[in-house]
């Protein structure tokens, strides 16, 4: 879908046509439409939800510590956290 928002023009796809039915291609269009006349772009959203979702540095990396917490020593563990807390996170 060719749109134009802020005085550029944009581009938004809704995925290929055997996995999107063309139903639920429309209905995301009009979705999009939905946005744009509210004064909101779809693009920008879409691009919010996407990085909400993501997995975060932070998040990867705590889930690696609590993994390694039960082949670490306690204090091991602790100092491994706070370095990763002081220097990786600020």
């Amino acid at each position: 879908m060719k749109y134009r928002f802020a005085g550029k023009e944009k581009l938004l796809a809704f995925g290929p046509y055997p996995e999107v039915s063309l139903k639920d291609a429309r209905d995301q269009r009009d979705d999009a439409r939905r946005l744009l006349r509210a004064g909101a772009d779809p693009c920008g959203k879409r691009e919010a939800e996407r990085v909400a979702s993501a997995a975060t540095f932070e998040a990867i990396a705590r889930e690696w510590l609590s993994l390694k917490s039960a082949s670490l020593d306690a204090r091991t563990f602790k100092k491994k956290q706070e370095r990763f807390e002081t220097f990786a996170l600020f």
